[in-house]
Protein backbone atom coordinates (compact mmCIF):
# COMPACT_ATOMS: atom_id res chain seq x y z
CA UNK A 1 0.00 0.00 0.00
CA UNK A 2 2.35 2.40 -0.99
CA UNK A 3 2.70 5.47 -3.93
CA UNK A 4 5.18 3.61 -5.71
CA UNK A 5 3.36 0.94 -6.68
CA UNK A 6 0.12 2.94 -7.67
CA UNK A 7 2.01 4.79 -9.83
CA UNK A 8 3.67 2.09 -11.30
CA UNK A 9 0.56 0.74 -11.66
CA UNK A 10 -1.36 4.05 -13.50
CA UNK A 11 1.98 3.42 -15.69
CA UNK A 12 1.34 0.17 -16.58
CA UNK A 13 -2.49 1.29 -17.09
CA UNK A 14 -1.74 4.57 -19.09
CA UNK A 15 0.48 2.12 -21.59
CA UNK A 16 -2.31 -0.02 -22.43
CA UNK A 17 -5.25 2.50 -22.54
CA UNK A 18 -5.40 4.21 -25.70
CA UNK A 19 -4.38 7.97 -26.20
CA UNK A 20 -8.15 9.02 -27.19
CA UNK A 21 -9.24 7.76 -23.73
CA UNK A 22 -7.15 8.65 -21.72
CA UNK A 23 -9.31 11.83 -20.93
CA UNK A 24 -12.53 9.80 -21.09
CA UNK A 25 -11.24 7.37 -18.33
CA UNK A 26 -9.94 10.48 -16.04
CA UNK A 27 -6.65 9.09 -15.69
CA UNK A 28 -5.27 12.98 -15.44
CA UNK A 29 -7.43 13.44 -12.18
CA UNK A 30 -6.34 9.71 -11.22
CA UNK A 31 -2.83 10.66 -11.15
CA UNK A 32 -3.07 14.04 -9.12
CA UNK A 33 -4.74 11.80 -6.81
CA UNK A 34 -1.81 9.19 -6.75
CA UNK A 35 1.06 11.99 -6.60
CA UNK A 36 -0.79 13.00 -3.33
CA UNK A 37 -1.40 9.20 -2.00
CA UNK A 38 1.14 10.08 0.91
CA UNK A 39 -0.41 12.72 2.16
CA UNK A 40 -3.73 11.01 3.08
CA UNK A 41 -4.20 10.23 6.75
CA UNK A 42 -3.64 6.73 8.43
CA UNK A 43 -7.38 5.50 8.56
CA UNK A 44 -8.57 6.30 5.29
CA UNK A 45 -5.45 5.64 3.14
CA UNK A 46 -5.76 1.92 2.69
CA UNK A 47 -9.69 3.03 1.31
CA UNK A 48 -8.42 5.34 -0.92
CA UNK A 49 -5.43 3.20 -2.44
CA UNK A 50 -7.71 0.16 -2.73
CA UNK A 51 -9.88 2.10 -4.91
CA UNK A 52 -7.81 3.87 -7.00
CA UNK A 53 -5.88 0.48 -7.66
CA UNK A 54 -9.32 -1.07 -8.39
CA UNK A 55 -10.50 1.54 -10.76
CA UNK A 56 -6.46 1.07 -12.83
CA UNK A 57 -7.50 -2.57 -12.98
CA UNK A 58 -11.19 -1.93 -14.05
CA UNK A 59 -10.32 0.75 -17.12
CA UNK A 60 -7.28 -1.99 -17.88
CA UNK A 61 -10.11 -5.04 -18.95
CA UNK A 62 -12.11 -2.24 -20.82
CA UNK A 63 -9.34 -0.08 -22.53
CA UNK A 64 -11.64 1.44 -24.82
CA UNK A 65 -14.52 3.97 -24.70
CA UNK A 66 -15.98 4.82 -28.06
CA UNK A 67 -16.49 8.36 -29.40
CA UNK A 68 -20.23 8.72 -29.51
CA UNK A 69 -22.75 10.01 -26.71
CA UNK A 70 -22.92 6.82 -24.93
CA UNK A 71 -19.29 6.91 -24.24
CA UNK A 72 -19.64 10.27 -22.28
CA UNK A 73 -22.41 9.07 -20.21
CA UNK A 74 -20.12 5.69 -19.18
CA UNK A 75 -17.39 8.23 -18.53
CA UNK A 76 -19.29 10.38 -16.25
CA UNK A 77 -20.94 6.64 -14.71
CA UNK A 78 -16.63 5.70 -13.95
CA UNK A 79 -15.63 9.05 -12.49
CA UNK A 80 -18.58 9.37 -10.32
CA UNK A 81 -18.77 5.23 -8.82
CA UNK A 82 -14.59 5.34 -8.43
CA UNK A 83 -13.27 8.78 -8.51
CA UNK A 84 -15.53 11.34 -6.67
CA UNK A 85 -16.02 9.40 -3.21
CA UNK A 86 -12.29 9.82 -3.51
CA UNK A 87 -12.53 13.51 -3.36
CA UNK A 88 -13.98 14.05 -0.19
CA UNK A 89 -9.85 12.75 1.21
CA UNK A 90 -8.28 15.11 -0.87
CA UNK A 91 -10.36 18.44 -0.14
CA UNK A 92 -8.81 18.87 2.66
CA UNK A 93 -5.21 19.15 1.13
CA UNK A 94 -5.75 22.06 -1.03
CA UNK A 95 -7.59 20.30 -4.36
CA UNK A 96 -9.95 22.00 -6.05
CA UNK A 97 -12.44 21.55 -9.34
CA UNK A 98 -10.70 21.99 -12.95
CA UNK A 99 -12.23 25.28 -14.39
CA UNK A 100 -11.64 25.46 -18.06
CA UNK A 101 -11.98 28.42 -20.19
CA UNK A 102 -15.36 26.81 -22.17
CA UNK A 103 -16.80 26.66 -18.30
CA UNK A 104 -16.09 29.96 -17.50
CA UNK A 105 -17.44 31.57 -20.83
CA UNK A 106 -20.52 29.45 -20.06
CA UNK A 107 -20.63 31.61 -16.82
CA UNK A 108 -19.58 34.75 -18.57
CA UNK A 109 -22.61 34.23 -21.47
CA UNK A 110 -25.30 33.18 -19.01
CA UNK A 111 -24.34 36.07 -16.59
CA UNK A 112 -24.51 38.52 -19.50
CA UNK A 113 -28.59 38.68 -19.69
CA UNK A 114 -28.88 39.05 -15.78
CA UNK A 115 -26.48 41.65 -15.86
CA UNK A 116 -28.20 43.31 -18.72
CA UNK A 117 -31.62 43.08 -17.12
CA UNK A 118 -30.79 44.61 -13.98
CA UNK A 119 -29.20 47.62 -15.72
CA UNK A 120 -26.06 47.10 -13.61
CA UNK A 121 -23.36 49.19 -14.12
CA UNK A 122 -20.30 48.86 -16.29
CA UNK A 123 -18.46 48.20 -13.11
CA UNK A 124 -20.39 45.11 -12.97
CA UNK A 125 -19.11 44.11 -16.09
CA UNK A 126 -15.86 44.14 -15.07
CA UNK A 127 -16.13 42.78 -12.42
CA UNK A 128 -17.33 39.72 -13.50
CA UNK A 129 -14.53 39.48 -15.63
CA UNK A 130 -11.94 39.69 -13.21
CA UNK A 131 -13.86 37.62 -10.85
CA UNK A 132 -13.68 35.07 -13.89
CA UNK A 133 -9.83 34.97 -15.00
CA UNK A 134 -9.17 34.81 -11.32
CA UNK A 135 -10.90 31.73 -10.88
CA UNK A 136 -8.97 31.02 -14.36
CA UNK A 137 -5.48 31.47 -13.05
CA UNK A 138 -6.59 30.04 -9.53
CA UNK A 139 -7.33 26.61 -11.51
CA UNK A 140 -3.84 26.66 -13.99
CA UNK A 141 -2.02 27.05 -10.50
CA UNK A 142 -3.67 24.63 -8.86
CA UNK A 143 -3.23 22.41 -12.10
CA UNK A 144 0.67 22.99 -12.07
CA UNK A 145 0.49 21.81 -8.23
CA UNK A 146 -1.51 18.62 -9.18
CA UNK A 147 -4.74 19.80 -7.09
CA UNK A 148 -7.38 19.46 -9.52
CA UNK A 149 -9.49 17.05 -10.13
CA UNK A 150 -12.71 16.46 -12.40
CA UNK A 151 -14.69 14.49 -14.91
CA UNK A 152 -13.09 14.84 -18.27
CA UNK A 153 -10.05 16.71 -16.80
Amino acid sequence: MNQDRLMKCFEETLNIVRKENIKKFNLKTVKNLIIHFNNIDGENKELVYDELYNYLIFIRDIRYIGSDRESKQKSNELYMTFIDPLIQFYIPLGFSANFSWAVLIFVFIFSLPILIILNCSIYWYIFLCALLFLIRLWSWLKKRRHKVYGPLF
